[in-house]
């Protein structure tokens, strides 16, 4: 498989891939096309000129009213600056007798706030946009897996364990951003992501979730194992995120956070489950001491 470096952030991609898999700047470029010289179109000139020197005849033909049309536009210019002169003199005599210290004001000169410092985020680089429930930059829910690859290009690994579904992994050599995407039937049933660039309209992603202002909107779980994992689910449905061992100082088991997008309130695969249990394990939890109700 050939590969070649993002210009963007420089990790080794697919040769053929027409976005990054790792910061998801498109790769695509203008056609560079020659100029198509087309041959003169004879009749469309023949009838250009004749059009051109019909009007030229018409033009001498009626000169004269032309300057008369002039001379009498002239007059009235002259009446009506007469006229206006008229109008201003009045109106200074007017003013004269206004109230000293009175100031009139145009509502329209007033300053207004700038609609751009206050309106929403509008989602910025839509290569980099997270859809809940639909996409995340261009790769889409049931898309399918020839698609995809025609975008990504071929990914790194590929994991057939599991008999209901195809796991797919894109990971980056530099920046280990992981990208995987999870089949059912080669159409995509799941996407997990773990790097910062994705984000909603108004800018959830994987470095901000869990900042205040999002508080509200996600449904907060826990699950005590060797390390604490945390999960936050978008209350609105097909949007999770994921803390994978958050308390953990061990190398061999890193912290790591995941973005995860899947149709409905609850990915059907979960990035850890304990088997037998209810909620798969997950425990409601306020978002608070990752400690507390042990």
């Amino acid at each position: 498989m050939a590969l070649k470096r993002c210009p963007f952030c420089a990790e080794e991609i697919n040769e053929e891939a027409i976005l990054c898999k790792h910061c998801g700047q498109s790769l695509t470029k203008p056609d560079d096309k020659m100029p198509v010289k087309k041959k003169p179109n004879r009749l469309l000139i023949g009838i250009v000129f004749g059009i051109i020197a019909i009007l030229v005849i018409v033009a001498l033909a009626n000169s004269k009213s032309i300057i008369g049309v002039a001379d009498q536009e002239i007059a009235e210019h002259q009446s009506a600056n007469a006229s206006t002169e008229r109008s201003t003199s009045m109106t200074g005599n007017q003013s004269q007798t206004e109230p000293a210290g009175t100031q009139t004001s145009n509502p329209s000169s007033q300053s207004t706030p700038n609609a751009s410092a206050t309106s929403a985020n509008d989602g910025g680089n839509t290569d980099q946009l997270i859809a809940p429930g639909k996409s995340v930059g261009k790769i889409q829910l049931g898309m399918q897996r020839d698609k995809v690859e025609r975008i990504l290009g071929k990914p790194d690994k590929e994991d057939t364990s599991n008999p209901n579904y195809l796991s797919v992994t894109y990971a980056g050599k530099k920046t280990s951003s992981k990208l995987m995407i999870i089949y059912d039937q080669e159409q995509v049933d799941q996407v997990n992501f773990t790097s910062k660039a994705y984000k909603t309209a108004d800018g959830v992603g994987v470095g901000t979730y869990d900042g205040k202002q999002f508080d509200a909107r996600f449904t907060k779980w826990k699950m005590k194992l060797r390390f604490v994992q945390t999960k936050y689910t978008l209350a609105s449905g097909g949007l999770s995120f994921y803390g994978l061992n958050v308390d953990s100082a061990d190398p061999e088991n890193p912290v790591e956070v995941w973005g995860v997008l899947h149709k409905g309130t609850t990915p059907d695969n979960e990035m850890i489950t304990q088997d037998g249990q209810p909620d798969n394990g997950w425990t409601i939890w306020d978002g608070k001491d990752i400690y507390s109700g042990e």
